[in-house]
């Protein structure tokens, strides 16, 4: 990532974007247009309730674990639909191992992912009419 946004500059003839060399798009322009999400993990160089904050000390306890839940719900709802996603399609190549069509297994898939989305905002999160 470094090298794609000349942070640290590749050497001529290096590195190419779209068949173009690197060095001949503005460093404004390669810059603009380009994003990316870091993937390091870190934890900031404090207690696992501040970091749960972020520094907010107006936070009460109560808060602090609610928060605390609902971060491991979401990431037990991203879980839950891969694996909701992934059985029904499974299920369908096992009971009907002749279909080949993506549309026919990706089908049922996407709709064992809206049941699932649909029970956590009602019944997990409740949810439900709160948009």
């Amino acid at each position: 990532m470094n090298l794609m946004l000349r942070i640290i500059d590749p050497d001529n003839d290096m590195l190419y974007i779209g068949g173009r060399e690197i060095h001949t798009i503005p460093l404004q322009t390669l810059r603009a247009s380009t994003g990316y999400v870091m993937q390091d993990n870190f934890l900031f160089s404090d207690t696992i309730r501040n970091n749960i904050a972020f520094g907010d000390h107006t936070k009460s306890f109560e808060e602090i674990q609610q928060a605390a839940k609902m971060a491991v719900c979401k990431i037990n709802i991203d879980s839950d639909i891969r694996l909701a996603m992934t059985a029904g399609i499974r299920r369908v190549l096992a009971n009907q191992p002749e279909v080949f069509d993506p549309r026919t297994y990706l089908s049922v898939g996407r709709d064992e992912v809206k049941k699932m989305v649909k029970h956590k905002i009602v019944d997990v999160l409740g949810s439900n009419g709160k948009a």
